[in-house]
């Protein structure tokens, strides 16, 4: 009877460590195939609120995203962009989408730009000169921050009508020791409060305030998201982003 006990709880035993590895192998996540990445894609475009997506397609190979169509703003060109970078799966983006003109006067369009770039008041202190030929808007002056030339630019992106924007802000100099810079972006990158979603990273800082980015991260939104963080750190004038993605590495929950 104490034989056929231990028989039974070592066969109990064994068909329940098999029963756990077949289990493990039914939950372990597979990569998104290009069908379900495209379909992935348009539902978060269609999903976000204010954003005109009727004239937009997108198509996948092997995770290379191709994104198509024509959209109202420069500004809607590049949110597109960055909300398809960020679906699992895309380890490669090609933003062909069109942006549409009208037929708005320049004088009207300068207007606008300045209108816009008074609505964030961080902006609204520095001297930035907005001009606009053929529907093109060129942005002139002097800035504390690389992140608000971007801002700047955002900004104006958002107003209808513009095709193309030349962005010729300067940023204020900034003397800073480069070993310093360096260790200043290390630390914010590598702080999980901050990103802290680079692996193997390596920052090389040259003058003046060229940043150069290497390492993993897991997606393009993970690239454009750290290139943004360095770019907010005063010093910072250009950064070459030559971060990698490798979706498979993202440590599970």
């Amino acid at each position: 009877m104490r034989r056929l006990l231990i028989a039974a709880c070592v066969v109990f035993s064994t068909s329940f460590n098999v029963s756990i590895a077949v289990e493990a192998r039914k939950v372990r996540p597979s990569a998104p195939d290009d069908e379900s990445i495209v379909r992935t894609v348009l539902n978060r475009l269609s999903g976000r609120p204010g954003l005109d997506v009727s004239a937009v397609s997108a198509t996948s190979q092997s995770g290379s995203l191709v994104l198509t169509g024509r959209v109202r703003t420069i500004f809607e060109q590049r949110e597109v962009e960055r909300l398809a970078a960020g679906v699992p799966g895309v380890v490669a983006l090609a933003n062909r989408l069109e942006v549409q003109g009208l037929e708005t006067p320049d004088s009207a369009l300068e207007v606008e730009a300045d209108r816009a770039l008074g609505a964030m008041p961080r902006l609204r202190g520095f001297r930035i000169q907005v001009s606009v030929a053929g529907a093109v808007l060129t942005l002139v002056g002097e800035v504390p921050l690389a992140r608000d030339r971007f801002d700047a630019e955002e900004s104006v992106s958002r107003v209808a009508g513009i095709v193309g924007i030349h962005n010729e802000l300067r940023v204020a100099p900034y003397p800073i020791d480069p070993d310093r810079l360096r260790k200043r972006i290390e630390a914010l990158l590598q702080d999980k409060l901050v990103f802290g979603a680079v692996e193997e990273l390596v920052v090389k800082v040259g003058p003046p305030g060229e940043v150069t980015l290497l390492g993993i991260v897991f997606s393009n939104a993970d690239r454009q998201r750290a290139e943004r963080i360095v770019y907010g750190v005063r010093g910072v004038v250009a950064v070459t982003n030559e971060l990698t993605t490798r979706p498979e590495t993202r440590p599970s929950p």
